[in-house]
């Protein structure tokens, strides 16, 4: 019997890389935190999230931050076209560059086919500098 599609992880990293000899996923710098010392602050956020469970065919998968309350702050999209329902998962990985106006709350969430397949919150604060 197939699963439900849905996304089994999500993880927020400083930066996500596929080695390209080996196929890894390399995840450096695991958060739930942007420490930001005056803002507006740009900032790299590494996504790295595992699909499964959808039927053969072409999807739009949408990764964005969002700030609870507000609008979207930023967004990477593509199509994937999945075509082997045997191999059960999809490894996926997008850095992107944001710039956050505001402290407060966010959510990184990830979009499939205009369906949100899962989310992780993400809290944006502002530090004094040492």
């Amino acid at each position: 019997m197939r699963s439900s599609p849905s996304c089994t992880a999500l993880i927020i990293a400083d930066h996500v890389h596929r080695d390209s000899a080996s196929g890894r996923w390399h995840i450096i710098g695991t958060m739930d935190a942007i420490l930001c010392q005056s803002l507006p602050s740009e900032a790299v956020i590494g996504i790295y999230f595992v699909l499964s469970g959808f039927e053969c065919g072409d999807h739009n998968v949408l990764v964005r931050v969002v700030e609870i309350g507000r609008d979207q702050v930023c967004s990477a999209s593509f199509d994937v076209t999945f075509n082997d329902i045997t191999r059960g998962e999809f490894h996926f990985g997008e850095n992107l560059i944001t710039t956050f106006d505001h402290v407060g709350d966010y959510l990184v969430e990830v979009l499939v086919d205009g369906e949100i397949m899962n989310y992780r919150p993400l809290k944006v604060m502002e530090v004094e500098a040492e």
